[in-house]
């Protein structure tokens, strides 16, 4: 299966690209990044099956898999499980590295706080 027209084309955030050349990022995590983009155009989120995005780059799945969380795990990607039933994903593409907030003792109790008023 090849990827597409020559039109196809994928702009690629300048901090990615530094994550690739400091060693933060694969260059295979980098074509991975680009196809999606490339393949789903200007979308904010995509639902590929892992066995698809394996068909369209020909890597083998379990690559797929590692590049993903690769991604993932680097804030270039959120992956998001969206049906336990048909078994998809979401992805949300980011344009600079999401950072997941870290839980804190204050935003536990932050939360436990707004859960009492809401009760009230």
């Amino acid at each position: 299966m090849r990827l597409g027209e020559s039109s196809r084309w994928a702009m690629t955030p300048g901090l990615l690209l530094d994550d690739v050349v400091n060693n933060k990022v694969s260059a295979e995590g980098l074509a991975l990044y680009c196809i999606i983009r490339a393949y789903w155009g200007g979308l904010d989120s995509v639902y590929p099956k892992q066995e698809t995005i394996a068909k369209l780059t020909q890597f083998s799945l379990s690559k797929v898999k590692r590049l993903l969380k690769e991604l993932n795990d680097t804030g270039w990607i959120i992956k998001e499980r969206q049906s336990m039933v048909y078994g998809y994903n979401q992805y949300f593409i980011c344009d600079e590295p999401f950072v997941k907030p870290i839980p804190t003792k204050l935003s536990q109790k932050l939360r436990e706080l707004e859960s009492d008023v809401q009760e009230d």
